[in-house]
């Protein structure tokens, strides 16, 4: 029987198959099982280190059910209002099956990889260049000009590969790119509003640090060797033995002749 860590790395693996698959209703709850077999093993070790990685794990799948139930939310809302403009043209549809598919994985890939992210980034606008080239084209071939300022309309044209489509499918294409650059945009700006609070939080404790190392100097009695000055060396007086002979006979004329008596018998 497997215990309860295996079987929770086994439920998440299922869930990336099924997020894969587009079966986002099963990653949750896959990803739901995963986390309560977590905490069961939690009860079942007493080691820190095992805890704290377990608990780790716990987060991570909570916060994987989190991002998938919101661009749940994104993409229910997104096909309610096709519906209620009333698109229900089958051909259209199999258009823009192939692009919402694209789109559909980059809202669902809930990997934070800042490389990834850029190449979406690109790939989005590298499409949405496309699209306004062929609509470009379009009324090129109708009014015989672009309808472009001058600085555009003579840009080097790039080699597209792109089937035809009417101009409701592209619009309703550049749309889709045009939330999903959105989204990108979203995301950079939280992540550099988090960074710049990691930023501001991290220069608040190295200040701290510092002015808690001066202040337990300063308390301490603490001094650098800096701080003392270099003296000359001591030098000792020359003394005249004449000096103390000269002492000892003033001091013997002012002695009282009875004192003086009792020196000359000692």
């Amino acid at each position: 029987m497997d215990s309860p860590l295996n079987s929770a790395h086994q439920f998440a693996r299922r869930a990336e198959a099924m997020l894969k698959s587009g079966n986002f209703e099963g990653a949750i709850q896959c990803h739901a099982s995963a986390s309560e077999l977590i905490l069961e093993a939690m009860t079942q070790t007493s080691s820190n280190y095992a805890l704290e990685s377990m608990n780790l794990q716990h987060r991570h799948h909570i916060k994987k059910m989190d991002l998938i139930q919101e661009k749940c939310n994104k993409i229910e809302k997104y096909n309610s209002k096709r519906i209620s403009k009333g698109d229900n043209c089958a051909n259209k549809e199999c258009q823009t099956d192939n692009i919402e598919a694209n789109i559909r994985d980059a809202l669902f890939d809930v990997t934070d990889s800042p490389l990834q992210l850029q190449n979406e980034v690109y790939q989005s606008l590298a499409e949405t260049d496309t699209l306004l080239n062929i609509l470009e084209n379009r009324c090129s071939s109708l009014t015989g000009t672009s309808g472009l300022p001058t600085s555009l309309a003579q840009r080097p044209r790039l080699n597209y590969n792109k089937h035809p489509k009417d101009s409701q499918t592209i619009i309703e294409e550049l749309n889709i790119h045009n939330k999903l650059l959105r989204s990108h945009v979203e995301q950079m700006v939280n992540e550099i509003e988090q960074l710049k609070k990691e930023k501001n939080t991290l220069s608040h404790n190295l200040q701290a640090s510092k002015e808690n190392n001066l202040t337990c100097d300063i308390s301490e009695g603490h001094f650098f060797q800096e701080d003392f000055y270099d003296l000359p060396p001591l030098e000792m007086p020359t003394l005249d033995p004449l000096f103390f002979q000269d002492e000892t006979k003033e001091t013997a004329e002012n002695l009282p002749c009875e004192k003086l008596d009792a020196l000359t018998l000692k």
